[in-house]
Protein backbone atom coordinates (compact mmCIF):
# COMPACT_ATOMS: atom_id res chain seq x y z
CA UNK A 1 0.00 0.00 0.00
CA UNK A 2 3.09 2.49 0.65
CA UNK A 3 4.76 1.25 -2.41
CA UNK A 4 1.44 2.24 -4.10
CA UNK A 5 1.23 5.63 -2.93
CA UNK A 6 4.85 6.63 -3.41
CA UNK A 7 4.79 5.31 -7.13
CA UNK A 8 1.83 7.66 -7.94
CA UNK A 9 3.50 10.67 -6.10
CA UNK A 10 6.54 10.24 -7.91
CA UNK A 11 4.56 10.08 -11.12
CA UNK A 12 2.67 13.06 -9.98
CA UNK A 13 6.07 14.81 -9.29
CA UNK A 14 7.42 14.07 -12.63
CA UNK A 15 4.01 15.15 -14.83
CA UNK A 16 4.43 18.47 -13.37
CA UNK A 17 7.74 18.71 -13.74
CA UNK A 18 7.40 17.77 -17.46
CA UNK A 19 4.91 20.81 -17.38
CA UNK A 20 7.88 23.04 -15.48
CA UNK A 21 10.23 21.96 -18.76
CA UNK A 22 7.86 22.21 -21.62
CA UNK A 23 7.63 26.13 -21.97
CA UNK A 24 5.80 27.56 -24.95
CA UNK A 25 7.27 30.63 -27.15
CA UNK A 26 9.05 33.33 -25.29
CA UNK A 27 7.45 36.38 -26.36
CA UNK A 28 5.05 39.07 -24.73
CA UNK A 29 5.41 40.11 -20.82
CA UNK A 30 3.24 37.55 -19.66
CA UNK A 31 6.01 34.48 -21.31
CA UNK A 32 8.05 32.21 -19.27
CA UNK A 33 11.52 31.25 -19.98
CA UNK A 34 12.09 28.71 -22.77
CA UNK A 35 13.82 26.70 -20.08
CA UNK A 36 11.62 26.82 -17.17
CA UNK A 37 7.35 27.37 -17.76
CA UNK A 38 5.52 28.81 -14.47
CA UNK A 39 3.96 25.96 -12.17
CA UNK A 40 0.28 25.04 -13.67
CA UNK A 41 -1.96 27.92 -12.21
CA UNK A 42 0.68 30.51 -11.82
CA UNK A 43 -0.05 33.88 -12.37
CA UNK A 44 2.57 36.67 -13.24
CA UNK A 45 3.04 39.30 -11.03
CA UNK A 46 6.39 40.73 -12.86
CA UNK A 47 8.06 40.49 -15.28
CA UNK A 48 11.50 41.57 -16.44
CA UNK A 49 14.15 40.56 -19.56
CA UNK A 50 16.58 42.80 -20.09
CA UNK A 51 19.78 41.98 -22.76
CA UNK A 52 23.45 42.32 -21.67
CA UNK A 53 22.23 43.28 -18.04
CA UNK A 54 25.01 42.65 -14.53
CA UNK A 55 22.91 41.19 -11.88
CA UNK A 56 23.93 40.31 -8.05
CA UNK A 57 23.11 36.73 -7.69
CA UNK A 58 23.10 34.89 -4.32
CA UNK A 59 24.50 31.99 -4.60
CA UNK A 60 25.42 30.29 -1.00
CA UNK A 61 24.56 30.86 2.40
CA UNK A 62 27.57 32.45 4.93
CA UNK A 63 26.52 33.07 8.23
CA UNK A 64 29.61 35.63 8.45
CA UNK A 65 28.97 37.70 5.29
CA UNK A 66 27.42 40.46 4.21
CA UNK A 67 23.90 41.23 2.45
CA UNK A 68 22.01 38.85 5.21
CA UNK A 69 24.46 35.88 5.62
CA UNK A 70 24.30 35.46 1.38
CA UNK A 71 27.74 35.45 -0.54
CA UNK A 72 26.38 37.19 -3.66
CA UNK A 73 28.19 36.61 -7.24
CA UNK A 74 28.39 39.25 -10.09
CA UNK A 75 26.73 37.72 -13.31
CA UNK A 76 26.53 39.47 -16.73
CA UNK A 77 24.34 38.18 -19.41
CA UNK A 78 21.04 38.34 -20.71
CA UNK A 79 18.89 38.44 -17.68
CA UNK A 80 15.21 37.38 -17.11
CA UNK A 81 13.47 37.20 -14.08
CA UNK A 82 9.94 36.60 -13.22
CA UNK A 83 7.40 36.55 -10.17
CA UNK A 84 4.98 34.43 -9.88
CA UNK A 85 1.73 34.06 -7.31
CA UNK A 86 0.20 30.76 -6.33
CA UNK A 87 -2.72 29.77 -4.28
CA UNK A 88 -3.44 26.53 -2.00
CA UNK A 89 0.10 24.85 -3.36
CA UNK A 90 2.29 24.73 -0.55
CA UNK A 91 6.01 25.91 -0.86
CA UNK A 92 7.46 22.20 -0.17
CA UNK A 93 5.28 21.20 -3.40
CA UNK A 94 6.74 24.03 -5.38
CA UNK A 95 10.25 23.10 -3.97
CA UNK A 96 10.27 19.63 -4.69
CA UNK A 97 8.58 20.45 -8.35
CA UNK A 98 11.45 23.08 -9.43
CA UNK A 99 13.81 20.93 -7.61
CA UNK A 100 13.04 17.80 -9.86
CA UNK A 101 12.72 20.05 -13.69
CA UNK A 102 15.89 21.80 -12.58
CA UNK A 103 17.86 18.71 -12.26
CA UNK A 104 15.89 17.15 -15.66
CA UNK A 105 17.16 19.69 -17.54
CA UNK A 106 20.98 19.15 -17.24
CA UNK A 107 21.91 21.92 -14.81
CA UNK A 108 23.70 21.41 -11.66
CA UNK A 109 22.16 22.22 -8.16
CA UNK A 110 25.13 24.24 -6.70
CA UNK A 111 23.05 25.06 -3.52
CA UNK A 112 20.15 24.75 -1.79
CA UNK A 113 18.35 25.99 1.41
CA UNK A 114 15.14 24.66 3.24
CA UNK A 115 13.06 26.38 5.47
CA UNK A 116 15.42 27.25 8.73
CA UNK A 117 18.30 26.79 6.55
CA UNK A 118 18.05 30.28 4.97
CA UNK A 119 18.08 31.69 7.94
CA UNK A 120 16.10 33.56 10.22
CA UNK A 121 12.31 35.16 9.03
CA UNK A 122 14.10 38.05 8.00
CA UNK A 123 17.04 37.25 6.27
CA UNK A 124 14.75 34.73 4.82
CA UNK A 125 12.93 38.01 3.36
CA UNK A 126 16.30 39.55 2.23
CA UNK A 127 17.24 36.62 0.18
CA UNK A 128 13.51 36.45 -1.25
CA UNK A 129 14.13 40.02 -1.73
CA UNK A 130 17.52 39.75 -3.42
CA UNK A 131 15.84 37.05 -6.06
CA UNK A 132 12.89 39.37 -6.21
CA UNK A 133 12.79 41.73 -9.38
CA UNK A 134 10.70 44.15 -7.28
CA UNK A 135 13.11 43.91 -4.29
CA UNK A 136 10.79 42.37 -2.26
CA UNK A 137 8.49 39.29 -1.32
CA UNK A 138 6.18 40.96 0.76
CA UNK A 139 4.66 38.48 3.13
CA UNK A 140 5.89 35.54 1.31
CA UNK A 141 8.69 34.82 2.99
CA UNK A 142 7.55 31.89 5.48
CA UNK A 143 8.05 28.36 4.83
CA UNK A 144 11.16 29.57 2.22
CA UNK A 145 13.38 26.72 -0.23
CA UNK A 146 15.66 28.42 -2.78
CA UNK A 147 18.13 26.54 -4.83
CA UNK A 148 20.79 27.71 -7.49
CA UNK A 149 21.65 25.64 -10.63
CA UNK A 150 24.52 26.27 -13.11
CA UNK A 151 25.32 24.13 -16.50
CA UNK A 152 26.30 25.47 -20.21
CA UNK A 153 23.05 26.90 -22.45
CA UNK A 154 22.52 27.57 -26.37
CA UNK A 155 23.95 30.99 -25.68
CA UNK A 156 26.65 30.11 -23.09
CA UNK A 157 27.02 29.66 -19.21
CA UNK A 158 23.61 29.35 -17.54
CA UNK A 159 22.73 30.57 -14.07
CA UNK A 160 19.43 29.83 -12.25
CA UNK A 161 18.17 31.24 -8.88
CA UNK A 162 14.78 30.37 -7.71
CA UNK A 163 13.60 31.74 -4.36
CA UNK A 164 9.89 30.32 -2.77
CA UNK A 165 8.33 31.76 -0.36
CA UNK A 166 4.27 31.92 1.20
CA UNK A 167 2.12 33.39 3.83
CA UNK A 168 -1.03 32.08 4.77
CA UNK A 169 -2.55 29.98 1.97
CA UNK A 170 -0.12 31.56 -0.84
CA UNK A 171 2.73 31.13 -2.23
CA UNK A 172 5.11 33.09 -4.68
CA UNK A 173 8.31 31.88 -7.07
CA UNK A 174 11.04 34.54 -7.79
CA UNK A 175 13.14 33.71 -10.57
CA UNK A 176 16.30 34.89 -12.07
CA UNK A 177 17.97 33.25 -15.73
CA UNK A 178 20.69 34.75 -16.44
CA UNK A 179 22.22 33.50 -20.15
CA UNK A 180 25.59 34.92 -20.52
CA UNK A 181 27.45 35.18 -23.92
CA UNK A 182 29.83 37.93 -25.29
CA UNK A 183 28.67 41.49 -25.89
CA UNK A 184 27.41 42.51 -29.30
CA UNK A 185 29.20 45.60 -29.98
CA UNK A 186 28.91 47.31 -33.71
CA UNK A 187 25.13 48.20 -33.41
CA UNK A 188 25.64 51.76 -33.80
CA UNK A 189 27.95 53.14 -36.62
CA UNK A 190 29.43 56.79 -36.88
CA UNK A 191 29.21 58.23 -40.58
CA UNK A 192 32.32 59.06 -41.59
CA UNK A 193 31.35 61.12 -44.82
CA UNK A 194 29.17 63.27 -41.98
CA UNK A 195 33.09 64.18 -40.33
CA UNK A 196 34.60 64.91 -43.84
CA UNK A 197 31.69 66.69 -45.68
CA UNK A 198 32.38 70.42 -46.14
CA UNK A 199 29.88 73.31 -43.87
CA UNK A 200 27.56 74.02 -46.47
CA UNK A 201 26.86 70.06 -46.94
CA UNK A 202 26.95 69.34 -43.42
CA UNK A 203 24.80 71.67 -42.60
CA UNK A 204 22.23 70.89 -46.11
CA UNK A 205 22.00 67.28 -44.94
CA UNK A 206 20.75 68.72 -40.99
CA UNK A 207 18.09 70.71 -42.69
CA UNK A 208 16.88 68.24 -45.18
CA UNK A 209 15.88 65.89 -42.01
CA UNK A 210 12.25 65.08 -41.41
CA UNK A 211 11.09 65.39 -37.59
CA UNK A 212 11.40 61.82 -37.01
CA UNK A 213 14.84 60.90 -38.89
CA UNK A 214 18.51 60.52 -36.56
CA UNK A 215 21.69 62.60 -36.42
CA UNK A 216 23.05 62.09 -40.06
CA UNK A 217 26.45 61.38 -37.84
CA UNK A 218 24.77 59.05 -35.11
CA UNK A 219 22.12 56.65 -36.17
CA UNK A 220 20.12 55.19 -33.08
CA UNK A 221 20.58 51.81 -31.39
CA UNK A 222 18.40 49.37 -33.71
CA UNK A 223 14.90 49.18 -32.17
CA UNK A 224 15.06 52.47 -30.30
CA UNK A 225 11.83 54.65 -30.52
CA UNK A 226 12.55 58.08 -31.23
CA UNK A 227 10.66 60.34 -28.67
CA UNK A 228 11.63 64.03 -29.96
CA UNK A 229 14.10 65.82 -31.49
CA UNK A 230 15.12 69.37 -31.63
CA UNK A 231 17.82 70.95 -34.73
CA UNK A 232 19.38 74.50 -33.89
CA UNK A 233 21.57 75.93 -36.06
CA UNK A 234 24.42 78.15 -34.43
CA UNK A 235 22.86 77.90 -30.82
CA UNK A 236 25.11 78.12 -27.54
CA UNK A 237 24.67 75.25 -25.50
CA UNK A 238 27.01 74.01 -22.15
CA UNK A 239 27.36 70.46 -21.81
CA UNK A 240 28.64 68.67 -18.45
CA UNK A 241 32.55 67.97 -17.81
CA UNK A 242 31.77 66.73 -14.55
CA UNK A 243 29.19 65.23 -12.04
CA UNK A 244 26.56 67.40 -10.59
CA UNK A 245 27.67 68.50 -6.81
CA UNK A 246 26.05 68.55 -3.44
CA UNK A 247 24.47 72.15 -4.45
CA UNK A 248 23.10 70.71 -8.11
CA UNK A 249 25.93 72.47 -9.86
CA UNK A 250 28.18 70.68 -12.45
CA UNK A 251 31.23 72.47 -14.31
CA UNK A 252 29.96 72.75 -17.73
CA UNK A 253 31.50 73.80 -21.51
CA UNK A 254 30.19 76.08 -23.12
CA UNK A 255 30.08 76.17 -26.47
CA UNK A 256 28.07 77.65 -29.90
CA UNK A 257 27.79 75.46 -33.08
CA UNK A 258 24.85 73.73 -34.58
CA UNK A 259 23.08 71.80 -32.18
CA UNK A 260 21.29 68.51 -32.76
CA UNK A 261 19.17 66.57 -29.53
CA UNK A 262 17.50 63.07 -29.67
CA UNK A 263 15.50 61.45 -27.36
CA UNK A 264 15.50 57.73 -27.36
CA UNK A 265 14.01 55.08 -25.23
CA UNK A 266 14.28 51.43 -26.23
CA UNK A 267 13.28 48.41 -24.84
CA UNK A 268 14.79 45.09 -22.89
CA UNK A 269 18.17 46.11 -23.11
CA UNK A 270 20.73 47.50 -20.56
CA UNK A 271 21.98 50.59 -20.37
CA UNK A 272 25.95 48.61 -20.15
CA UNK A 273 24.84 47.28 -23.56
CA UNK A 274 23.79 50.47 -24.85
CA UNK A 275 26.67 52.34 -23.14
CA UNK A 276 29.28 49.70 -24.55
CA UNK A 277 27.60 50.57 -28.44
CA UNK A 278 27.98 53.53 -27.99
CA UNK A 279 31.71 54.16 -26.94
CA UNK A 280 33.08 51.70 -29.58
CA UNK A 281 31.27 53.21 -31.80
CA UNK A 282 32.90 57.10 -30.82
CA UNK A 283 36.33 55.49 -30.21
CA UNK A 284 36.25 53.61 -33.72
CA UNK A 285 35.30 56.66 -35.69
CA UNK A 286 38.63 58.59 -33.85
CA UNK A 287 37.03 60.59 -31.13
CA UNK A 288 38.58 61.09 -27.66
CA UNK A 289 36.49 61.23 -24.20
CA UNK A 290 37.03 64.38 -22.50
CA UNK A 291 34.72 63.42 -19.26
CA UNK A 292 32.91 60.27 -18.86
CA UNK A 293 31.07 58.50 -15.45
CA UNK A 294 29.32 54.84 -14.51
CA UNK A 295 26.91 54.08 -12.67
CA UNK A 296 27.62 54.81 -8.42
CA UNK A 297 30.50 57.38 -10.56
CA UNK A 298 27.61 59.49 -11.54
CA UNK A 299 26.91 60.29 -8.30
CA UNK A 300 23.57 59.35 -6.28
CA UNK A 301 20.32 59.10 -7.87
CA UNK A 302 19.74 62.52 -7.43
CA UNK A 303 23.11 63.85 -8.51
CA UNK A 304 22.40 61.55 -11.98
CA UNK A 305 19.18 62.91 -12.89
CA UNK A 306 20.65 66.14 -12.64
CA UNK A 307 23.16 65.26 -15.08
CA UNK A 308 20.73 63.45 -17.29
CA UNK A 309 18.41 66.51 -17.31
CA UNK A 310 21.49 68.73 -18.07
CA UNK A 311 21.74 66.99 -21.85
CA UNK A 312 18.53 65.77 -21.86
CA UNK A 313 15.98 67.86 -24.47
CA UNK A 314 13.16 67.66 -22.47
CA UNK A 315 15.28 69.08 -19.54
CA UNK A 316 14.31 65.67 -17.50
CA UNK A 317 14.88 62.08 -18.07
CA UNK A 318 11.55 61.63 -16.01
CA UNK A 319 12.65 58.30 -14.36
CA UNK A 320 15.43 56.48 -16.68
CA UNK A 321 18.18 57.38 -14.46
CA UNK A 322 18.85 54.20 -12.78
CA UNK A 323 22.20 52.66 -14.00
CA UNK A 324 23.60 55.27 -15.45
CA UNK A 325 25.87 56.36 -17.91
CA UNK A 326 27.39 59.69 -19.25
CA UNK A 327 29.46 60.45 -22.34
CA UNK A 328 31.28 63.96 -23.62
CA UNK A 329 33.29 63.43 -26.46
CA UNK A 330 35.08 65.26 -28.98
CA UNK A 331 36.61 65.35 -32.59
CA UNK A 332 38.85 68.16 -34.53
CA UNK A 333 37.64 67.95 -38.24
CA UNK A 334 38.55 70.48 -41.00
CA UNK A 335 35.14 71.97 -40.50
CA UNK A 336 35.28 72.26 -36.86
CA UNK A 337 35.18 70.51 -33.46
CA UNK A 338 32.47 68.05 -33.26
CA UNK A 339 31.09 67.39 -30.08
CA UNK A 340 28.51 64.36 -28.22
CA UNK A 341 27.45 64.21 -25.39
CA UNK A 342 25.39 61.13 -24.07
CA UNK A 343 23.42 60.22 -21.01
CA UNK A 344 22.28 56.59 -21.09
CA UNK A 345 19.90 55.59 -17.78
CA UNK A 346 17.17 53.03 -17.24
CA UNK A 347 13.84 52.46 -15.53
CA UNK A 348 12.87 48.75 -15.00
CA UNK A 349 13.45 46.93 -18.01
CA UNK A 350 13.44 50.03 -20.67
CA UNK A 351 16.20 52.91 -21.01
CA UNK A 352 16.65 55.89 -22.89
CA UNK A 353 19.47 57.91 -24.00
CA UNK A 354 19.98 61.83 -24.06
CA UNK A 355 22.02 62.20 -26.87
CA UNK A 356 23.57 66.29 -28.17
CA UNK A 357 25.72 66.09 -31.17
CA UNK A 358 27.19 69.73 -31.78
CA UNK A 359 29.00 70.61 -34.61
CA UNK A 360 31.41 73.95 -34.28
CA UNK A 361 30.40 74.79 -37.42
CA UNK A 362 31.44 78.79 -38.86
CA UNK A 363 28.79 80.71 -38.41
CA UNK A 364 26.48 81.60 -42.34
CA UNK A 365 26.47 85.43 -42.14
CA UNK A 366 24.25 87.58 -44.36
CA UNK A 367 20.91 85.21 -43.97
CA UNK A 368 19.26 88.56 -42.49
CA UNK A 369 20.52 92.21 -43.36
CA UNK A 370 20.15 94.78 -40.24
CA UNK A 371 20.68 98.34 -41.93
CA UNK A 372 20.59 101.80 -39.77
CA UNK A 373 17.67 102.49 -42.61
CA UNK A 374 15.78 99.26 -41.77
CA UNK A 375 16.11 100.24 -37.82
CA UNK A 376 15.18 103.98 -38.19
CA UNK A 377 12.20 102.60 -39.94
CA UNK A 378 10.59 100.21 -37.49
CA UNK A 379 11.61 103.04 -34.53
CA UNK A 380 9.65 105.72 -36.43
CA UNK A 381 6.95 102.77 -36.73
CA UNK A 382 6.53 101.34 -33.76
CA UNK A 383 8.86 103.24 -31.27
CA UNK A 384 11.02 100.73 -30.67
CA UNK A 385 13.18 98.08 -33.40
CA UNK A 386 14.60 94.45 -32.13
CA UNK A 387 17.89 93.76 -32.60
CA UNK A 388 19.12 90.06 -33.25
CA UNK A 389 22.71 90.31 -34.31
CA UNK A 390 24.26 90.48 -30.86
CA UNK A 391 25.94 87.52 -29.72
CA UNK A 392 26.99 86.56 -25.93
CA UNK A 393 28.51 83.39 -25.01
CA UNK A 394 26.76 81.37 -22.43
CA UNK A 395 25.77 83.06 -19.24
CA UNK A 396 27.98 85.96 -20.11
CA UNK A 397 27.93 89.89 -20.79
CA UNK A 398 30.90 90.14 -23.21
CA UNK A 399 30.11 90.96 -26.74
CA UNK A 400 30.91 88.60 -29.20
CA UNK A 401 33.30 90.14 -32.66
CA UNK A 402 30.23 88.86 -34.55
CA UNK A 403 28.29 91.45 -33.36
CA UNK A 404 29.93 94.32 -35.05
CA UNK A 405 27.49 94.14 -38.46
CA UNK A 406 24.53 94.76 -35.80
CA UNK A 407 26.34 97.54 -33.85
CA UNK A 408 26.99 99.47 -36.96
CA UNK A 409 23.47 99.66 -37.67
CA UNK A 410 22.45 100.71 -33.95
CA UNK A 411 25.10 103.47 -34.36
CA UNK A 412 23.89 104.70 -37.56
CA UNK A 413 20.13 104.63 -36.37
CA UNK A 414 21.40 106.56 -33.41
CA UNK A 415 23.06 109.02 -35.81
CA UNK A 416 20.66 109.90 -37.71
CA UNK A 417 18.58 111.06 -35.22
CA UNK A 418 21.13 113.18 -32.68
CA UNK A 419 18.20 114.63 -31.12
CA UNK A 420 16.27 111.10 -29.78
CA UNK A 421 16.97 109.29 -26.44
CA UNK A 422 16.74 105.82 -26.11
CA UNK A 423 16.39 103.08 -23.92
CA UNK A 424 19.12 99.43 -24.68
CA UNK A 425 16.74 96.87 -23.08
CA UNK A 426 17.98 93.39 -22.98
CA UNK A 427 16.12 90.35 -23.07
CA UNK A 428 16.42 86.73 -22.26
CA UNK A 429 14.36 83.43 -22.71
CA UNK A 430 12.34 82.02 -19.86
CA UNK A 431 14.79 79.00 -19.04
CA UNK A 432 17.10 79.35 -15.53
CA UNK A 433 16.66 81.19 -12.58
CA UNK A 434 14.70 84.89 -13.36
CA UNK A 435 16.66 86.71 -10.72
CA UNK A 436 20.13 85.51 -12.91
CA UNK A 437 18.31 86.11 -16.08
CA UNK A 438 17.60 89.81 -14.77
CA UNK A 439 20.70 90.41 -13.81
CA UNK A 440 22.52 88.85 -16.83
CA UNK A 441 19.91 90.85 -19.03
CA UNK A 442 21.16 94.21 -17.45
CA UNK A 443 24.78 93.24 -17.48
CA UNK A 444 24.26 92.49 -21.03
CA UNK A 445 22.40 95.77 -21.89
CA UNK A 446 24.89 97.96 -20.45
CA UNK A 447 28.10 96.27 -22.75
CA UNK A 448 25.77 97.71 -25.78
CA UNK A 449 25.47 100.99 -24.47
CA UNK A 450 29.18 100.45 -22.93
CA UNK A 451 30.48 99.36 -26.92
CA UNK A 452 28.00 102.28 -28.27
CA UNK A 453 29.45 104.96 -26.31
CA UNK A 454 33.35 104.10 -26.37
CA UNK A 455 33.55 102.27 -29.95
CA UNK A 456 30.91 104.76 -32.20
CA UNK A 457 31.23 107.82 -29.54
CA UNK A 458 27.73 108.09 -28.98
CA UNK A 459 27.01 110.93 -25.91
CA UNK A 460 26.16 108.77 -22.71
CA UNK A 461 23.04 110.65 -21.51
CA UNK A 462 21.24 109.42 -24.85
CA UNK A 463 21.01 105.74 -23.75
CA UNK A 464 20.13 104.10 -20.90
CA UNK A 465 20.24 100.42 -20.21
CA UNK A 466 17.84 98.37 -19.04
CA UNK A 467 17.26 94.66 -18.24
CA UNK A 468 14.33 92.45 -18.27
CA UNK A 469 15.10 89.27 -18.47
CA UNK A 470 12.03 87.34 -20.01
CA UNK A 471 9.34 90.09 -18.90
CA UNK A 472 8.38 91.08 -22.30
CA UNK A 473 8.53 87.85 -24.70
CA UNK A 474 7.47 87.99 -28.56
CA UNK A 475 6.89 84.44 -28.97
CA UNK A 476 6.25 81.32 -26.59
CA UNK A 477 9.05 80.10 -24.70
CA UNK A 478 8.43 76.41 -25.17
CA UNK A 479 10.04 75.96 -28.64
CA UNK A 480 13.46 76.96 -29.45
CA UNK A 481 12.37 79.14 -32.51
CA UNK A 482 10.50 81.28 -29.94
CA UNK A 483 13.08 81.66 -27.38
CA UNK A 484 15.29 82.61 -30.34
CA UNK A 485 13.21 85.13 -30.61
CA UNK A 486 13.00 86.30 -27.12
CA UNK A 487 16.62 86.76 -26.95
CA UNK A 488 16.91 90.05 -27.90
CA UNK A 489 18.49 93.55 -27.36
CA UNK A 490 15.76 96.29 -28.39
CA UNK A 491 15.90 100.05 -28.86
CA UNK A 492 12.77 101.64 -27.03
CA UNK A 493 12.49 105.37 -27.95
CA UNK A 494 12.20 107.78 -24.60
Amino acid sequence: MHHTFSTHLLRALLLIAATLLTAPAYSGSDADHPLLSRYPGAQVRDFQQVDYETIEVPVRRDAVAANGGFVLTSKVGDVTRHFYELHNVSTLKLYENYHEAVRRSGLAITYTCKLDECGDPSQAQRLGGMVSLTGGVYNDYRKPYFLVAEGKGSKGPVVVAIFIGGYEDDASVQQIVVESEPLETGLITVDASYLTAPPVAARASAATEKHEEDSPLLPRFPGAKLNDVRNTEHETFSLPTAIVDASGKAAMLDLVGDVYQHYYSIEHVSTLKLHENYKAALAKAGFTTLFSCELDRCGTSDQAERLGGLVALRGSVYNDYRKPYYLLAKRDTSNGALYIALFIGGYNDNASVQQVVLNTLPLQTGLVSITADSLGREIAETGKAAVYGIYFDTDLAAIKPTSKPALDAIAGALRAKPDLTFHVVGHTDARGNLAHNLDLSQRRAEAVVAALVKDYHIAPARLAAKGLASYAPVASNDEEAGRARNRRVELVKQ
